[in-house]
């Protein structure tokens, strides 16, 4: 009835007036219903109506709701969000905040399993990059290499807040700032590193 009311209401201040086309009028309306009539929605197409937007969007609407889209949405459509926005989050560089969520959602194991590996083989490349430069110049010598250093840091307290083992992590701080000034022990820290990384890494 509400519907009819307001598809009426359109042909006779609109429609009319202006001499359109009911056709395009019917077909406007048809598009903007889901809007019209939020309030007449249920939760799970108000969420659908949410993700339905850009993926910048998407990705903040899912870390702040992520309990209730698993709560009001199907499985299938779930793991496609999971899917769409892991994509994402690898492309802007926010997987840390992305996997912090998921990591609370319910099942998902193969996500999680997915995400957790690219964490670590992100975590990976950078120490290694680094490892390389040491190599190169046998010492930190430049503001830059000291700023390359502190983002490593900060990107690793990051990465220890997530739900991985203590023993899987701890390493990473407590060892490599103490070491790393000593040009002739970056061979053995990497090495260790990659023991450490073949031991945790999670294959998805």
């Amino acid at each position: 009835i509400v519907e009819n009311s307001a598809y009426k209401a359109l042909i006779y201040t609109i429609c009319i007036p202006l001499q359109l086309e009911e056709a395009g009028i019917k077909q406007l309306f048809e598009e903007m219903k889901a809007i019209l009539f939020q309030f007449n929605m249920s939760e799970a197409d108000k969420i659908r109506l949410k993700l339905s937007g850009k993926d910048e969007e998407i990705h903040e609407f899912f870390l702040d709701n992520y309990e209730n889209i698993q709560k009001h949405l199907k499985i299938d459509e779930v793991e496609k969000l999971v899917g769409q926005l892991t994509k994402f989050a690898r492309k802007k560089g926010r997987i840390l905040d992305f996997f912090y969520c998921l990591s609370k959602m319910n099942g998902l194991e193969e996500w999680k399993r997915r995400v957790s590996s690219e964490i670590l083989i992100i975590l990976e490349q950078r120490l290694e990059n680094f490892f390389k430069k040491i190599a190169l110049d046998q010492n930190i010598a430049s503001k830059q290499d000291a700023e390359k250093l502190e983002k490593i840091k900060n990107f690793i307290q990051g990465f220890r807040t997530l739900p991985f083992p203590e023993e899987a992590t701890k390493f990473l701080l407590d060892e490599v700032p103490s070491d790393l000034y000593r040009a002739e022990g970056w061979k053995e820290l990497r090495t260790k590193f990659k023991q450490q990384f073949e031991n945790t890494r999670i294959r998805g």
